[in-house]
């Protein structure tokens, strides 16, 4: 959880409190193997346990006498999905395209028999995009609950099975995404060279000819794969209600000439090209997807973290530090930072906030790395030594706010009709001397520079991964 920087927590709840339960817990459940984690789903009242990719259903009396009685439960913060956002815009375009191409379709399109026989079809490539939701990233819970429902159901298991060496270059899904396809962009084509009929005693032998198709799938669901696939039923159904619809709607069959065969061939072999590179583009951003979980869930390791960390020579700080929280507590984080550095303030804001989130576990320290001496800006100066003064003359809380006022802001107009009023400390350009003169004696003159129990933060380690460290450092007694 805190890989993921996810609030949550472990209770202990009794049978009359399952209703409780969220949508999603983590509890250990004992299958005959011995207590182990599993991952449950609460829809509509009724429980599920993941064990691998399936989905099985488990009652409250069974979870009650085979868990320990610990569930995991994670806090809902109700926050706002932007990554849901930027998805929606980076598929505008291609929403708007398809929009254009079924308008222009419905528009020129005057038959009702062949606006159902299209809407057959959309709803196939509907399906058949619904069966690559590995590929394409869809997380949907009325997917998974169309595709999990039982334990004799498992879409996932039959799209992905590689039983047959057939299923190495082609998939079910596959097939599905590129007939339904071409009878759309077929039937564009045949209309823009008025020719429908044509295009319909295609496709009437096109789907006589997936009958094998069909009672393949059916055959490998049910002998090879043990295992049921909605989706592909689903589209079975489509094809066959297209047969029967194709059958009663016209009559007869013709046999197309070369002209149709070229021009249908074109539509097919254009979306061949087309779905391998997109396919292609899928499968590699896939990759690229697991790849950098691996990297974050590498980067976040604490072990790693903290052996890393230790490695560097432990620092001394200056006498006199403008010093946060309690001091007696162990674990502490100190930042060098300077007022006018461009970087500072981001890891500024990220340190105080940390802070604040454990000060009651956390000590924390700021040195301010500002040479006074090679300042030429006055109003500079008497800022700085304002700042300090806070901390002598006021308080440290009053210096937390002041400072974030400044970061915040940037401008020390504004900041010193704010702050500006306090008397400047006598002490205040000796501190500031000493945070300097100890910044340049242990080569830190670069800021920030952020330090944990006296270590130098590794510059390997993002310092935006402190946070997700955190929890494991106040922890850890072993320092």
């Amino acid at each position: 959880m805190i890989f993921f920087d996810i609030e949550a927590g472990a209770f202990k709840i009794d049978l009359k409190e399952y209703d409780l339960l969220p949508s999603y817990f983590v509890a250990f459940l004992n299958l005959g193997k011995g207590m182990e984690l599993y991952l449950f789903e609460k829809s509509n009242g009724t429980l599920f346990y993941f064990n691998g990719k399936k989905r099985i259903g488990i009652s409250k009396e069974e979870l009650h006498s085979k868990s320990n009685k610990i569930f995991l439960l994670v806090e809902n913060e109700n926050k706002i999905d932007k990554k849901n956002s930027s998805q929606f815009l980076k598929w505008l375009p291609l929403i708007l395209v398809s929009s254009l191409f079924i308008y222009l379709i419905f528009y020129k399109a005057y038959n009702i028999f062949h606006l159902v026989f299209l809407l057959f079809s959309i709803f196939g490539t509907f399906l058949s995009i619904v069966a690559l939701k590995d590929m394409i990233g869809i997380k949907s819970e009325f997917v998974n609950n169309l595709c999990n429902p039982s334990a004799t159901i498992d879409c996932t298991s039959v799209i992905n099975s590689k039983k047959w060496k057939f299923f190495d270059y082609v998939s079910f899904s596959d097939l599905g995404l590129l007939f339904f396809t071409t009878q759309i962009f077929g039937y564009f084509l045949f209309l823009l060279t008025n020719n429908e009929i044509e295009f319909f005693n295609l496709q009437k032998l096109l789907v006589y000819s997936s009958v094998p198709f069909i009672a393949l799938s059916i055959y490998y669901q049910k002998f090879i794969e043990n295992k049921w696939c909605t989706i592909c039923l689903s589209i079975i159904a489509i094809l066959v209600v297209q047969l029967v619809y194709l059958t009663m709607v016209y009559e007869g069959v013709s046999y197309p000439g070369i002209e149709s065969l070229a021009l249908l061939g074109l539509a097919f072999f254009s979306l061949i090209v087309a779905w391998q590179w997109v396919k292609k583009v899928l499968l590699k951003q896939k990759e690229l997807q697991e790849f950098y979980i691996k990297g974050k869930r590498f980067a976040r390791n604490y072990e790693i973290f903290k052996n890393t960390l230790v490695t560097g020579s432990k620092v001394t700080y200056p006498k006199t530090v403008f010093e946060f929280g309690n001091s007696e507590i162990k674990n502490h984080i100190t930042i060098s930072t300077n007022p006018f550095c461009g970087y500072c303030k981001d890891a500024h804001f990220l340190i105080e906030k940390i802070f604040q989130k454990h000060q009651n576990d956390l000590n924390l320290k700021i040195l301010l790395n500002v040479n006074l001496d090679s300042e030429d800006n006055e109003e500079r100066k008497d800022f700085c030594r304002k700042l300090a003064s806070i901390y002598i003359y006021e308080s440290p809380q009053l210096f937390l706010e002041a400072f974030h006022y400044w970061f915040a802001q940037k401008d020390i107009s504004i900041w010193n009709k704010k702050y500006g009023g306090f008397q400047i400390a006598e002490d205040a350009g000796k501190i500031l001397k000493s945070h300097n003169l100890w910044a340049l004696n242990n080569k830190f003159q670069f800021t920030p520079a952020i330090f944990i129990n006296n270590y130098p933060y590794p510059r390997k380690f993002d310092r935006e991964n402190i946070p997700y460290f955190m929890e494991e450092i106040l922890e850890d007694d072993n320092w």
